[in-house]
């Protein structure tokens, strides 16, 4: 379709995003999406909230119950396609002055809109779609998992106007288990609708023969045409529409659907129909469920007496309405028939007519659900909301409007009892099986553990359905009791139960075998196997667990653990989810090392015509790190070295020594300079003279009418803007005046910007500022004339400068003298005020600073050359800044030479790429980001593999390559820097308790003396928040392996062990927990438990370790003595029911 087309792309710009990962996933996730948001609400941090929810029914619910919670505070708002055109343009308006707008929305906010003001997303991870069954020939709408393509459109909206925080309502490890993308909307419906209108339209007469973008299968199209046919919409001898095939295409609903509504009109009961067929279109959104009972919008009375959705019932009218005009009706008209016996009779042949290929039969009893006529392999429990719950017999065979699939789990929505007399006898003949012959048995399973349970059906029951295909029965599972009931034919229900209880002793066996990852502080956890026994530690980037995703849909167990075990022993496999696009599992490791191997050689390899990938993963940590640490950072120029640079410090001493060591390793010029600590006055002055033009921007649009009252202002005259209603055009500005003028005549305005320049051209700093500030301040003894900066950026077209001065009296006397005053730079008057103290991006107060300058430095010598001398020696601590200094990168200004160019840079990315990519030479493939040319001719480029042998094999292949143009780019050589970093995080108490050992680490690290590898530590945040990080980077595994077992020991801890099982449940009681706080605080350690691994250790020096255990065993041992136990005996009537002893152990 696209031969001869061209491709263009269009870059998109987001800022930062954090993200922030569950512990576990959650259930109820409308309830955690709920609590999330009002966390967030109350932690006080800025910025508007986003939430994505399935369908108008949770929105409506959670709208309510978070407008309940938080009252007057947040402007909560739904966002969704039913909305009319004005609770739309609600969302886009600016939010109001001391409030917060929350939206809950669908999918729909994911692409095309901008919300301003959005920082924080709460992403639910669900949606909810319509799918078709191929195997199954069943059409159902699917709340299930989103894919990670819209995981990342729904992250970003955190991230368009700020950077933002994206709150996802599951675990890391379920993302990865995620598809990479959707399919095609055609492939998750069945066509009937498209082979309707296309015959409609006359298009095409064989649809098989269509050219599809993406083409439906055959055997898709097939159904399609037989369920129409069988609605009598098209001719079985002709293929053509028939009279009625025409009316159902003309009213563009689903066939089901238009047939009902066109059998109604036919028996004259279509207004009835037609009110019908409006509340099928909501009939998930009909009920109110809300706890906010009293103030419901848009609602009338007779709704909120009966807890019905009022905007349901309006979306149902305005559906009713528009199919009366397509079907020439002008108004719903119930007056005609009359309502008796024939009118429900006639309206129920129209339902059947239209749903009669949705016959759902009974199994017998509620609990155990319906069959679907139309497929052997369906079953459907039971829905507990529903009113035939009360009912004493469920009706033995119901139509229902659609399936809903959530979590794996088939439900069916709005039911309707009927007789088989109703329903065509031809296509209850066409049957597999007659619904007659259809009648279930059942046998129960009890005193089974949540966890076996979980272990047999995966979490969420993501092997449910799985196993009901498998065994041919419906399996009911009770958590709370403990039990699975199978129900199926009596013919087969003794294969089932056997099937059954081999898979519970397949799963029991496997559970003694298990281990699971816990986090003990930051990035670093241990694998727990079996009565909490620690198996290994497990730091940033290690990882024994797998994800793999695009399996086929079929694959057991048993064929997995026989591919994967190519790569070592497999300790367990539990699949994640399955679905029509594939599925997906974690595989589990006994060795860090075969996982990691099994990343390598099993991605990317091809199952039954399926692209399977294999990536690590790990259960998410209190930290948030990147997955990849095996870094190559490579970097090429595009200009000559100028041959003088810089190496800042933050020690005298440091740089002392330094200076002589690159004097004597490169024989250039060095000379130390000294930058104290000065006063700073902040310069800002206009390059040209304003329009006479202004805006002027207040908060709230109450201040711009009162504002505007004024109509003029001396000779200004008072406008309101076209751009925000919040903000005002002032025209007739007085030459002389700047912004801080305009501010003392609007003194509540927010923001005051002067039109200046020609519309249509760039305004540009002008050349020589610098030089202009050095006269402008000349006669002041104390200022540092070489401490100029000039910001690159101009500002409302003014420019910003900082300089330093020596004496803060003198810097004040500046000001005094100067600000305000016109004439005396660029084209207006200069503003000045004294920064008090200068702060680095950190907030931390700058000290003084040691600068080596070097001169005549060889013209081959890079920052590199430079950082690997001096890091042998104990001073890379202490450096802060190093630059060789470069000629400008001169701008090609020429069509012509932009051409040339671009195919050149093109060949220089292409070669880069080959030399990292080929998997005969690395074990994975890696990820190459390269950042545009700086300034001064830099290039670089990061390639990040998942393997660190790699890094050491690209360096081995690299750095003396036989052929010396293999890295030659352009005129200059590639220059490659191996880094393998690893990050260490100790929250506040664990680095309290144990600093006296990490700075004894570090001492005996730096006593090791060595020469490919730093370690530095690194504290962050304040009180509760603060986090001591252990940097670990280098380009010699063997010596950050050394480092890395020194802060693996400093880790552990003291493990302490419970000899009985009745100690748990006393030291994790609340008492205990009480007394494990109150513990921690009196000994000065720091004590990490866990009570579903029933794990314990202490962190703090060594005495105070052995302390803390004696106590915790005394205090274990005294509660053990003080427990009562009670015994109840039956004894004989008349005296007494029974009696109780009550004894101590």
């Amino acid at each position: 379709y696209y031969q001869d087309s061209c491709l263009l792309e269009v870059a998109g710009r987001t800022y930062p995003i954090e993200d922030e990962y569950a512990s576990d996933d959650v259930d109820q996730y409308v309830d955690a999406a709920i609590a999330k948001v009002c966390e967030i609400h109350n932690s006080q941090s800025s910025g508007d909230i986003l939430v994505f929810l399935t369908g108008p029914d949770e929105i409506d619910r959670s709208v309510d119950e978070v407008e309940s919670l938080l009252k007057d505070t947040a402007l909560v708002l739904p966002l969704h396609g039913k909305l009319n055109e004005d609770d739309t343009k609600r969302i886009f308006e600016p939010t109001p002055v001391n409030k917060r707008k929350i939206i809950f929305s669908t999918n729909v906010a994911e692409t095309s809109i901008t919300i301003d003001g959005i920082r924080h997303v709460v992403e639910s991870g669900m949606v909810k779609e319509s799918m078709w069954d191929e195997k199954r020939n069943m059409q159902g709408l699917k709340i299930g998992n989103i894919t990670q393509s819209s995981v990342k459109q729904r992250r970003g909206r955190a991230g368009r106007t700020s950077s933002g925080k994206c709150y996802h309502l599951y675990t890391k490890e379920t993302y990865e288990s995620f598809d990479i993308c959707p399919r095609a909307e055609i492939l998750c419906i069945q066509p009937s609708i498209a082979v309707l209108k296309l015959k409609y339209l006359g298009v095409a007469d064989d649809i098989e023969k269509f050219e599809w973008l993406e083409a439906p299968s055959a055997a898709s199209m097939r159904d399609a045409v037989t369920s129409l046919t069988w609605l009598n919409a098209i001719d079985s001898n002709t293929g053509q529409l028939t009279e009625i095939g025409q009316r159902m295409a003309e009213l563009g609903l689903s066939p089901m659907l238009s047939a009902m509504i066109v059998h109604g009109k036919e028996k004259s009961c279509v207004s009835h129909v037609r009110a019908l067929a409006g509340m099928l279109s909501v009939a998930q959104s009909v009920w109110w469920r809300g706890k906010n009972t009293e103030k419901r919008r848009n609602r009338s009375e007779w709704c909120r007496n009966n807890m019905v959705n009022g905007k349901a019932m309006n979306m149902a009218l305005e559906f009713a309405n528009e199919t009366a005009r397509q079907l020439k009706i002008f108004k719903l008209d119930f007056t005609e028939p009359l309502f008796d016996r024939i009118l429900i009779d006639n309206v129920l042949n129209s339902v059947s007519a239209g749903y009669f290929q949705h016959l759902a039969i009974s199994n017998g009893p509620l609990r155990s659900g319906y069959q679907l006529a139309a497929s052997n392999q369906i079953n459907t429990p039971f829905p507990r909301t529903s009113i035939l719950t009360i009912a004493t017999q469920p009706p033995k065979y119901a139509l229902y409007h659609e399936l809903v699939n959530l979590n794996g789990i088939n439900y069916m929505t709005t039911m309707c009892p009927v007789e088989l007399q109703a329903l065509p006898p031809g296509w209850l003949a066409s049957l597999p099986q007659q619904p007659a012959d259809r009648i279930f048995g059942s046998h129960t399973f009890s005193n089974l553990g949540p966890s076996l349970l979980v272990a047999c059906f995966g979490k969420r029951c993501a092997k449910k359905q799985q196993l009901e295909d498998a065994f041919q029965a419906v399996l009911d599972v009770d958590y709370a009791q403990g039990t699975l009931t199978i129900w199926c034919h009596p013919s087969m229900l003794v294969d089932a139960q056997r099937g059954v209880e081999e898979l519970l002793r397949v799963e029991r066996e496997k559970l003694v075998t298990e281990a699971e990852e816990y986090e003990i502080v930051g990035s670093t956890r241990v694998l727990l196997g079996t009565g909490s026994l620690p198996l290994m530690m497990l730091l940033e980037n290690e990882y024994v667990k797998v994800i793999v995703r695009g399996l086929p849909t079929n694959v057991t167990e048993q064929q997995l653990e026989e591919k994967f075990r190519r790569c070592g022993k497999v300790r367990s496999i539990n699949f994640v989810s399955r679905g029509v696009d594939g599925t997906s599992a974690l595989v589990t490791y006994y060795e860090g090392a075969h996982a990691r191997d099994s990343v390598v050689r099993l991605s990317e390899e091809t199952w039954d015509g399926r692209r399977i990938t294999v990536g690590p993963t790990n259960v998410r940590t209190s930290v948030h790190t990147s997955t990849q640490g095996c870094k190559l950072k490579v970097q090429w120029f595009l200009t000559e070295s100028e041959c003088n640079g810089k190496v800042n410090f933050s020690k005298r001493e440091a740089a002392e020594q330094a200076l002589n060591i690159l004097q004597r390793v490169f024989t250039c010029q060095c000379r130390l300079k000294v930058n104290t600590f000065k006063p700073t006055v902040r310069c800002c002055w206009p390059i040209e003279k304003h329009t006479g033009m202004a805006i002027v921007e207040f908060g709230t649009d109450e201040e711009v009418q009162q504002v505007l009252q004024q109509k003029t202002i001396g000779q200004m005259s008072i406008n309101p803007s076209n751009k925000k209603s919040s903000s005002l055009c002032i025209k007739r500005v007085a030459p002389e005046f700047d912004e801080e003028d305009l501010r003392e005549h609007f003194p509540n305005c927010t923001k005051v910007s002067l039109i200046r320049g020609t519309k249509g051209v760039q305004l540009e700093k002008p050349d020589g500022v610098e030089d202009d500030i050095r006269r402008l301040f000349n006669n002041y003894k104390s200022f540092q004339r070489e401490s100029v900066m000039v910001s690159a950026k101009l500002f409302s077209g003014r420019v910003e400068a900082f300089v330093h001065f020596a004496d803060e009296s003198e810097a004040n006397s500046a000001i005094a003298e100067m600000d305000g005053r016109a004439n005396l730079i660029g084209g207006g008057k200069i503003r000045m005020s004294l920064m008090k103290s200068a702060k680095t991006t950190k907030g931390t107060i700058l000290g003084d600073e040691y600068i080596v300058n070097m001169s005549k430095l060889p013209p081959t010598i890079i920052e590199e050359d430079l950082l690997k001398e001096l890091r042998q020696y104990p001073l890379a601590d202490s450096i802060t800044y190093v630059v060789i200094f470069r000629k400008k990168l001169v701008e090609e200004s020429s069509e012509q030479n932009n051409h040339t160019k671009k195919p050149a840079l093109q060949t220089d990315l292409n070669k880069l790429m080959s030399l990292f990519n080929s998997r005969k030479d690395f074990r994975s493939e890696p990820e190459l980001n390269i950042n545009p040319a700086t300034a001064d001719g830099r290039v670089t480029a990061h390639v990040l593999y998942d393997n660190p042998d790699d890094v050491i094999k690209a360096m081995q292949l690299y750095t003396n390559p036989t052929n010396p143009d293999l890295l030659k780019f352009g005129q200059y050589k590639l220059h490659l820097a191996p880094l393998n970093d690893h990050i260490i995080v100790l929250n506040a108490s664990l680095a309290n308790a144990i600093e006296p050992k990490i700075d004894s680490a570090l001492e005996t690290i730096r006593n090791m003396c060595l020469l490919n590898t730093t370690v530095r530590k690194k504290e962050t945040g304040t009180n509760a928040k603060k986090a001591t990080r252990i940097y670990i980077q280098g380009t010699d595994n063997l010596e950050i392996a050394k480092v890395r077992q020194i802060f693996s020991r400093l880790v552990k801890g003291l493990e302490f062990r419970f000899h009985q099982p009745s100690w748990i449940s006393v030291i994790f009681d609340d008492k205990g927990k009480k007394f494990l706080k109150s513990l921690q605080e009196r000994t000065k350690t720091y004590i990490w438990w866990n009570w579903s691994s029933t794990f314990l250790r202490i962190f703090g020096e060594d005495n105070a370790c052995d302390e803390a255990y004696k106590e915790i065993d005394t205090f274990i041992q005294n509660a053990i003595l003080n427990i009562n136990h009670s015994i109840s005996v039956p004894i004989s009537q008349g005296i007494s029911n029974t009696f109780t002893i009550y004894s101590k152990t």
